[in-house]
């Protein structure tokens, strides 16, 4: 059974700045999600409307793709399934399995 999700991040709140564009702006280079919050969603009305797409890779062990390239341009969805050797119901969700 495939699992859509959505990868997506949330910059700091920070009162000081008068607008998101402005807190985007602050976040300093070579660790752009150093701050914030990096969040996993399985249901596109969970993804709020101030989320930011990443840049960057998700391991994803056990699961039937190694890995999910995220190019920065969108949350998602991207699509898990689980590996051709999960055979069982026991099988640990491939979700718990994810390395950011």
């Amino acid at each position: 059974v495939a699992c859509d999700c959505w990868i997506y991040w949330l910059p700091p709140v920070d009162e000081e700045y008068e607008d998101m564009e402005e807190a985007e702006d602050s976040v300093c280079s070579p660790l752009p999600y150093a701050n914030g919050l990096l969040c996993l969603a399985a249901v596109r009305d969970q993804v709020p409307d101030e989320a930011l797409p990443v840049s960057g890779v998700v391991r994803c062990a056990g699961a039937e793709t190694s890995r999910i390239i995220l190019d920065g341009t969108s949350t998602g969805p991207y699509q898990l399934r689980p590996g051709h050797n999960a055979t069982s119901i026991s099988e640990p969700c491939i979700v718990a399995g994810l390395d950011f």
